[in-house]
């Protein structure tokens, strides 16, 4: 009778404890997708070894190729603001950005320059934006829907 008593107590308490584990992961939160292209966009998420300075890789304006306009362009996010260099009119040297909804898609910068996320993953970062003026010399910028493809 006590090894059954035992035995009861046992099966009961595994039972319990897996209930009150859930899926294996514990009382954890799950992550908004606000959080996971936060953790993307400032590099959170990627090994220390890799650098958090997204480069350009290449730059499109109404498919046609601008890269050498932007090929000392870099950008580095933080959890609530930006720093550029080499961003000309079109990015200023440094402000705030923020999701303009829950979707994580479109990121607004202080001035109101809106960047629609194309791709982004832990190395990989593409957006879109139009701009209304063609500029050159020391404020770079080219009018048209601009697509930036950087990487880490």
């Amino acid at each position: 009778m006590i090894r059954f008593k035992q035995l009861f107590f046992l099966v009961t308490l595994f039972v319990l404890s897996t209930i009150s584990c859930k899926d294996g992961k514990g009382d954890d939160p799950q992550l908004t997708e606000v959080q996971i292209q936060t953790q993307l966009l400032t590099g959170e998420s990627v090994a220390s070894a890799v650098a958090a300075e997204w480069s350009v890789d290449q730059v499109q304006v109404d498919d046609i190729d601008y890269t050498e306009v932007f090929t000392d362009f870099a950008l580095v996010f933080t959890n609530t603001g930006f720093t550029t260099q080499n961003g000309g009119v079109v990015f200023g040297s440094d402000g705030t950005w923020s999701f303009t909804d829950d979707t994580a898609k479109k990121v607004e910068l202080q001035d109101g320059l809106e960047l629609t996320l194309v791709e982004l993953t832990e190395t990989s970062l593409v957006f879109e934006f139009t701009w209304n003026e063609t500029l050159y010399g020391r404020t770079k910028a080219v009018g048209g829907v601009n697509t930036f493809t950087m990487s880490r």
